[in-house]
């Protein structure tokens, strides 16, 4: 479904820009005490661009004939206000689902049958499950991380190689995300039980799923778990993930996921994160990408890691001081910011700070 364009689209590049500048100032203040973290950047840039040349052509780059041609960008749109919707601050608004970006998804929940997760260092994760209306199947959306200093934080991947994953065989993912998604799974699962989905049950346990940032990481993993657990995954539209686990993880979720029904993992121009961590570390990015430039043009990738789409970037210091805005810019949500949603009077993930 077509999404009327806001009138606060207007504005949105020069608030991008104003958020490109602070990050910078920030980084430069990171720099007087020590610089560190800009340095490992450049170190992990050099290694990462000299193993993509020595890696050029291998298994990284294979490439998936199932469902690339059936990416429809309207529910591109109904996610990705999906997934804006869990970074809004007003609780009421999403657990009667009156919220801006609720009704801009054209996904109607059932009041009464929402539920908000919180977990982690000051409520830092959250993830919202509700029971669909017009449908007997519930949706789940993680939420990325809500301030600065944590993200800059859960990013520094260069100093850890993935772990072990017991879900799938040969598996290994980012111990930190593990540990997240671990912690809130118990939840998760209760959550969709009392809102009315149940893995036992064929008519209700149909999952809808969605995530931006680190809550895309969280949701390439519980699609994993609940999966086992016995629900099924319908579709899973995720924005500007991070890479989440090895070679075999990538493979086991190709195998699992985007052969049987919609699994889109979207990027969008020269967003950093989705260069972290390094493949140089063992990474690999699940299927299947779908690259937006700063127009909203778009592409369906056919490789994993795909040097015509997000790949064609690799600065990621660069990227970094520059491009930071890109992250949270998207012309997939009503007012360009999938970070902000309208009426939600939120601070923007770039803007907050941990305490």
């Amino acid at each position: 479904m077509e999404f009327t364009p806001s009138d606060e689209v207007v504005g949105c590049d020069e608030r991008q820009r104003n958020e490109g500048r602070k990050l910078r100032v920030r980084l430069a203040i990171l720099w007087g005490s020590g610089g560190v973290i800009l340095v490992v950047l450049l170190i992990v840039w050099a290694v990462t661009k000299n193993n993509k040349a020595s890696h050029a052509g291998k298994s990284t780059t294979s490439t998936t004939t199932a469902r690339r041609d059936v990416y429809n960008p309207a529910e591109g749109r109904m996610f990705a206000s999906l997934a804006s919707m869990s970074y809004c601050q007003n609780d009421t608004s999403i657990l009667d689902w009156t919220c801006s970006a609720c009704q801009d998804s054209s996904t109607p929940l059932i009041p009464g049958r929402i539920k908000i997760v919180d977990a982690g260092r000051g409520n830092d994760t959250r993830i919202i499950i509700g029971k669909l209306r017009h449908e007997n199947a519930c949706l789940v959306a993680f939420r990325g991380t809500t301030s600065l200093d944590n993200w800059l934080r859960n990013f520094q991947f260069w100093s850890t190689s993935p772990g072990h994953f017991h879900e799938c065989e040969g598996c290994r993912v980012h111990n930190g995300f593990l540990a997240i998604w671990r912690n809130v799974a118990g939840a998760v699962f209760s959550a969709l039980t009392e809102v009315g989905c149940s893995p036992t049950d064929p008519n209700s346990n149909s999952i809808y799923i969605t995530g931006h940032s680190l809550g895309a990481a969280l949701a390439h993993m519980a699609m994993f778990t609940l999966h086992k657990l016995g629900f099924a995954i319908a579709k899973a539209y995720t924005f500007e993930s991070p890479r989440v686990g090895n070679g075999n993880f990538s493979e086991a979720f190709s195998a699992y996921f985007p052969s049987k029904f919609p699994v889109y993992r979207i990027t969008h121009s020269q967003d950093p994160v989705p260069h972290l961590p390094p493949e140089s570390l063992g990474y690999v990015h699940v299927q299947t990408e779908v690259f937006y430039n700063k127009t909203g043009g778009y592409q369906v990738c056919p490789k994993v890691e795909d040097t015509s789409c997000s790949d064609q970037y690799g600065n990621v210091p660069l990227m970094l001081a520059l491009h930071a805005g890109d992250h949270c810019a998207s012309t997939l949500v009503p007012n360009g910011d999938i970070c902000r949603p309208i009426g939600c009077s939120g601070k923007n993930v770039l803007e907050t700070h941990a305490t």
